[in-house]
């Protein structure tokens, strides 16, 4: 069977791109605040998971000097965070299908909120270490979940609209990180009270997914689902495409985030204080670009707008390792974040418009396959760079974003073909 890169039209109804019908009139009546409200906690809960991914990555200078470690080391704060996503990612989209994807958000912001005070209290690594994994636990609870939510909110040709409008959310949180550690080290503030300011954030945004649970609007899905339909998960070859692009997409992302605040700091010779804000930058670009392609989704269909941002992300990078100055690599750093920012929610749209009514269950496949290239691709720059470099070591999301968009061009041609 071919794969249907035509915009979506209710006459489209093949295999990969079944179309589902709003939650509401499929299972309750929803009122308009009710969907306002779970939208709420959906953005929210993006912002938070966000501003947690991101803290650690802008702080990593700090923290670095704070326990006197090197690259290979401070990787693993990267991998324990990536690690228990992973591991509980899964089973998280199960859980928020059978009983309903704001109790999922509710868990993960109060999760998450346990682990950052830990962090930022925390006196050696090692219970550093220990934080950034129950962060990942707490993270694997929400993103997905929040993600489907929204997707299962808005329906139709809106859905990779409203999905990529979700992550520019994500995108505002995952920038303010930058910002305010940035803030805090001019200020003369310690860095960990920025992880206690985020847990204040996280402990907001679960107290709006439990107004949305008390509320209750939210009939879940998995309810009245099939769930014994693993088999025909794991034979959807489209979806298994669909994962090996996040996967690829996930390992340049965070390839590149984690270690960016290093390439400014021993790379570029920037202050400390830059250094450490030039996330806030690739970030603003990933928001720019998510919501650029909330309204683009509608004039193209969704591999031909994954092949043209794969594309430019790949030439950004480029430039932004070649820039010798930290001036143009903050630009570059924007640029870059904009072609990578629609990647990632188109993808995760289409895998779930596959199998509708098991959109948390998709949401958590993806999102394994993405946690695992943030397990492998991080700490392997970390690793790398002890030999080359850590300017040299991201040279490695650069051949990641090639590998891509080969695979894209392949599916879109296939497909053609």
């Amino acid at each position: 069977m071919g794969i249907e890169t035509r915009p979506l039209r209710p006459a489209a109804r093949e295999h990969f791109y079944t179309w589902r019908t709003d939650i509401a009139s499929q299972d309750t009546p929803m009122t308009t605040s009710f969907r306002a409200l779970a939208t709420t906690a959906s953005l929210t809960s993006l912002l938070s998971y966000a501003s947690v991914m991101l803290i650690t990555p802008a702080s990593i200078n700090e923290i670095g000097r704070t326990y006197d470690l090197q690259e290979q080391q401070l990787g693993v704060l990267f991998l324990a965070l990536a690690v228990a996503f992973m591991f509980t990612v899964l089973g998280a989209g199960r859980f928020s299908d059978r009983y309903g994807k704001l109790r999922s958000m509710f868990i993960g912001n109060v999760i998450m909120a346990v682990g950052l005070c830990l962090f930022g209290s925390a006196r050696s690594f090692e219970m550093a270490i220990l934080a950034s994994a129950i962060n990942g636990i707490g993270g694997g609870f929400t993103e997905g979940t929040a993600m489907s939510l929204v997707a299962d909110l808005y329906v139709g040709r809106r859905q990779t609209s409203w999905v990529n409008a979700s992550q520019a959310a994500f995108g505002v949180g995952a920038m303010g990180s930058p910002v305010l550690i940035s803030l805090l080290i001019r200020s003369g503030y310690h860095w960990q009270t920025g992880y206690f300011l985020v847990a204040a954030i996280c402990t907001c945004c679960a107290l709006i997914a439990l107004a949305g649970i008390l509320a209750k609007g939210e009939k879940p899905v998995g309810a009245h689902a099939e769930h014994g339909s693993w088999r025909k998960l794991v034979s959807d070859r489209f979806l298994a495409w669909m994962c090996v692009g996040v996967f690829l997409y996930v390992s340049a992302e965070l390839g590149t985030s984690s270690w960016l605040a290093r390439h400014f700091r021993f790379g570029l010779h920037s202050s400390w204080a830059l250094a450490a804000q030039s996330n806030a930058y690739y970030w603003a670009g990933l928001l720019g670009g998510r919501l650029a392609a909330a309204w683009a989704s509608h004039k193209m269909d969704e591999i031909s707008l994954i092949r043209l941002c794969l594309g430019g992300a790949a030439a950004a990078h480029v430039a932004l390792l070649l820039a010798g100055a930290p001036g143009p690599a903050l630009v570059c750093s924007t640029i870059l974040g904009f072609f990578l920012g629609p990647i990632f929610p188109t993808i995760f749209s289409v895998a779930g418009k596959s199998h509708p009514r098991q959109s948390g269950t998709v949401g958590g496949i993806v999102l394994v396959f993405g946690s695992f290239g943030s397990v492998v691709t991080p700490p392997v720059i970390g690793l790398l760079s002890a030999t080359v470099g850590i300017s040299h070591a991201l040279w490695m999301s650069v051949v990641i974003l090639a590998g891509n968009l080969v695979m894209y061009t392949w599916i879109g041609r296939k497909h053609k073909a």
